[in-house]
């Protein structure tokens, strides 16, 4: 008899340190966390509640406790409280309300999350309760409605989930809030506790396992009684999708200092990571266009220029070339001055043609555009080279897709770009002194929307340093020595696709080779 008595006893005993060592968890949960918070027992009477809580209505947390609704807020707003907190003892469930209320003549609008607490037998025996401020943004949403989907964005909450961990059973003790923000359920899951191995399991992403366990190692191993940390990590949800948490790490240590529990709130910002990752697409996009905008003013610029330049260039030098061409032919081949004037000739023609490839800038669209095959254009530049790139040891290995759409384009322009790109990339590996055997790769295929044909060029040659990069498709620009070239391959290349409404972009880093990217879109009825 005695030692069932002292048996009781020590259960006693342990029951009220773990109900301190509860109290405990909650009160420092509730005093760290930004939200207001309230936990009610099943009549609705104030236990405990943040202090921002408290500090909402002019009082204490101490003043709160014990009280009611009725205490603090009209009757008509305290028994609708009640009946709200009824619907969740009822029910079991989470209930989110959105509401307005007057204080001190101004008009608020507020969030309320209500989630039952339960016991290990799954009985309701209080109430946690979350709300938050958010006229502001109810008010921002007036002014940037502009959809149903932004506003379904803009008014979407995340949510909170509480837990707790026991270092000694290695248990995890979960609620129906923490099931919500990992978008399941107590049903699916099977339980409220789970060892940390099937947590982990079950919940983490595999590439996240080890950092949540060592962010609750070191809390465990903390000498911090106070110990407040967040961390971001990925879960998999139930359907597969992986989402993402952020989560904060408190401890409840007992009298020696051991920590014997963690515990924390768990946040979904899935959807606050994927708007993120949604502007910084934007953004890149953009920044694209904006480069493109640029490129395309510098064109019609020089555009501009190169007629003005070439009519007053191309008579002077019409005149030189056929006064030089006249005198020549009056001359004997043996006299001396001869060689001179057939010289002036040569100059005068490689001038020509010069003031005729700055003449390109002048015009807009004067392209022949008919529905052609895109590859047959390719095919002929590839046949007038293909000796040229045989006896340097280059080779061309080709991947096109079949059965391509037809493109609205002009036959002749398109080869000149096939022969501009493929001569840069054979003059870019025949700069590689060491490179025996160069390689150019050529892709077409059919865009993921199926609106353009996107044709790649990719060679292995020496690549461009981030400058030259940047200036490509300037007029005039070159790397090539003295009389190896004008610098206007590149830009009448980028104005060739850009009256065929397509677009080109480069990508290069030095010693890692050079690919060209060009989108043509496809021909519509």
């Amino acid at each position: 008899m005695q030692l069932h008595k002292e048996k009781e006893i020590e259960q006693h005993k342990k029951a009220e340190k773990a109900l301190r060592n509860s109290e405990a968890m909650y009160r420092t949960l509730l005093f760290n966390v930004p939200q207001k918070i309230f936990y009610k027992d099943v009549n609705s009477v104030y236990v405990l509640c943040s202090e921002s809580y408290a500090r909402d209505l002019n009082l204490n947390p101490s003043e709160i406790k014990g009280k009611t609704d009725y205490d603090f807020f009209s009757k008509k707003l305290a028994e609708k409280y009640r009946v709200d907190d009824k619907k969740v003892i009822q029910s079991g469930r989470i209930e989110e309300v959105e509401e307005m209320y007057i204080k001190d003549k101004e008009e608020f609008t507020v969030k309320t999350i209500k989630a039952p607490v339960k016991d290990d037998k799954g009985n309701v025996i209080g109430i946690l309760g979350i709300f938050w401020d958010i006229t502001s943004r109810k008010k921002a949403e007036e002014v940037l409605r502009t959809s149903e989907a932004q506003l379904s964005n803009a008014v979407k909450m995340a949510r909170l989930g509480p837990w707790e961990y026991d270092v000694e059973k290695d248990i995890f003790t979960f609620n129906d809030a923490f099931y919500a923000a990992l978008h399941t359920t107590v049903e699916q899951v099977g339980g409220y506790t789970m060892s940390s191995a099937d947590y982990a399991k079950r919940f983490l992403h595999p590439e996240d396992v080890y950092i949540v366990g060592e962010e609750n190692r070191k809390a465990i191993e903390s000498d911090d009684p106070n110990y407040n940390r967040q961390l971001e990590h990925r879960v998999i949800f139930p359907n597969g999708e992986v989402g993402y948490i952020t989560v904060r790490f408190f401890i409840v240590k007992d009298r020696t200092g051991r920590t014997v529990a963690t515990y924390g709130v768990n946040q979904d910002i899935t959807e606050r990571k994927q708007a993120e990752e949604n502007l910084k697409a934007a953004y890149e996009k953009l920044k694209q266009t904006q480069q493109q905008l640029i490129q395309s003013s510098k064109m019609a610029a020089m555009g501009q220029l190169a007629a003005g330049i070439s009519h007053e260039l191309n008579q002077p030098l019409t005149g030189i070339k056929g006064f030089a061409q006249v005198i020549s032919m009056d001359l004997d081949e043996k006299h001396p001055l001869k060689k001179d004037l057939d010289k002036i000739i040569e100059q005068a023609d490689r001038m020509g043609a010069i003031i005729k490839n700055v003449c390109f800038f002048s015009r807009k669209s004067d392209f022949i555009l008919k529905k052609i095959n895109i590859c047959e254009p390719l095919e002929k530049a590839l046949a007038l080279l293909s000796q040229q790139l045989t006896v340097h040891d280059i080779s061309i290995n080709k991947v096109i897709a079949e059965n391509l759409p037809e493109i609205q384009g002009d036959p002749n322009q398109l080869q000149q770009v096939y022969i501009n790109l493929i001569t840069n990339a054979y003059d870019a590996i025949n700069s590689r002194l060491e490179l025996k055997g160069g390689q150019i790769s050529i892709k077409v295929f059919l865009s993921d929307d199926r609106q353009n044909i996107e044709i790649v060029f990719e060679d292995n040659g020496p690549g461009m340093s981030k400058t030259v990069l940047e200036n490509i498709f300037n007029p005039f620009f070159t790397t090539k020595s003295p009389g190896g070239g004008m610098g206007l391959g590149l830009s009448i290349v980028y104005r060739i696709i850009e009256n065929h409404k397509g677009s080109i972009n480069v990508e290069s880093k030095e010693g890692e080779g050079t690919i060209v990217r060009m989108r043509l879109p496809v021909a519509t009825e």
